[in-house]
C-alpha cells in the first residue's frame, strides 16, 4: 500500500498543512497561532539534531579502512581474493554476510575491483585497482 502525500510529509510540513486548512474554514485566529507555533517549534527541534551515525555503520567504516590498508599494504595487487581469504588475513572473525558488504562498499568507492577468485574459481574475489 503506498503512502498517501500526507503520510510521507515531515511533522513540520503537516503542521503547515493543518494551518493552511484552517485558515480556509476560518478557523479561529488563536487554534491557527497555536498550530503554527507547534510547526515552528517541530522545525527547530529537526535544525537542532546532528546527522549521526549508527554504531553499526562507524564499525563498518573503521573495517573498510583496514581492509583497504591491507590491500595497499600487503595483499599482491594481482590477486582476487576471497571475502573468506581477507577475514583471515585481518583477523576478522566474520560471517560472509557481514564481510561482503564492505568489500561491495569498497568496490563501490572505487578502490577494488570484483572478478573471479584466484584460488577458487567458483568463487567471488576482490583485488586493489
Amino acid at each position: 500500500m503506498e503512502k498517501t502525500q500526507f503520510e510521507k510529509m515531515v511533522v513540520a510540513e503537516k503542521f503547515a498543512e493543518v494551518a493552511r486548512i484552517l485558515s480556509n474554514v476560518k478557523a479561529p485566529q488563536e487554534v491557527i497561532d497555536f498550530v503554527v507555533e507547534k510547526g515552528e517549534q517541530a522545525q527547530k527541534r529537526n535544525a537542532n539534531r546532528k546527522p549521526s551515525q549508527s554504531k553499526t555503520n562507524k564499525e563498518k567504516l573503521a573495517d573498510m579502512q583496514k581492509i583497504q590498508e591491507w590491500f595497499f599494504e600487503e595483499a599482491d595487487p594481482e590477486t582476487f581474493y576471497t571475502s573468506q581469504e581477507v577475514n583471515e588475513a585481518l583477523e576478522f572473525d566474520y560471517t560472509p554476510q557481514k564481510m561482503t558488504p564492505r568489500l561491495k562498499g569498497l568496490v563501490e568507492e572505487g578502490i577494488l575491483e570484483k572478478g573471479i577468485a584466484t584460488s577458487d574459481k567458483k568463487k567471488v574475489g576482490y583485488k586493489i585497482i
